[in-house]
């Protein structure tokens, strides 16, 4: 698979997580942001993944999105993620401020405490990535996150709601 076919097939993955991890909470009340259908397959997590090491990944990832802290938390991503979250454009622009809003509303971050890790592939690309599903305590209420980490634990993907 060449570089441009990765991208592609990452950008898909990335997009169909975020819908899927919308639809599923908004349909269900999920605490948990799982992707089962039939795009994704829900595998044991592989030793390439180390739980302690995404555990404190996605801690660390939580409390830059806490602070607003985009830059570091780009720092800490895939080079595809950073391309599309770092970029410049409107759809861009306008999720940092939803999550701006989202963080605004909870008030100074306490502290995060991580919950189930899952791992998937993606049945057409073969992408195998986790999912780390955390809960944020802030002073005026928590805010549920999913944070997905490629093998090298670099974020792909974050979802908060």
């Amino acid at each position: 698979m060449n570089k441009k076919t990765k991208t592609v097939a990452l950008i898909i993955v990335l997009v169909a997580a975020v819908i899927y991890a919308i639809f599923s909470s908004k349909n269900k009340g999920a605490t948990n942001v799982g992707l089962t259908d039939e795009h994704f397959e829900k595998i044991e997590l592989t030793s390439d993944f180390n739980k302690d090491e995404l555990k404190k990944a996605s801690e660390e990832a939580v409390l830059l999105i806490s602070n607003l802290d985009f830059d570091k938390l780009l720092e800490k991503s895939s080079k595809e993620f950073k391309e599309i979250f770092g970029s410049d454009t409107k759809s861009v622009n306008k999720e940092k401020e939803t999550v701006k809003k989202i963080i605004g509303k909870k008030g100074k971050f306490e502290n995060v405490n991580t919950g189930e890790i899952e791992c998937y592939k993606d049945k057409k690309t073969g992408l195998v990535f986790a999912i780390v599903n955390s809960k944020a305590k802030y002073d005026k209420g928590s805010i549920k996150y999913a944070i997905s980490f490629n093998e090298d634990n670099e974020i792909i993907s974050f979802y908060l709601k």
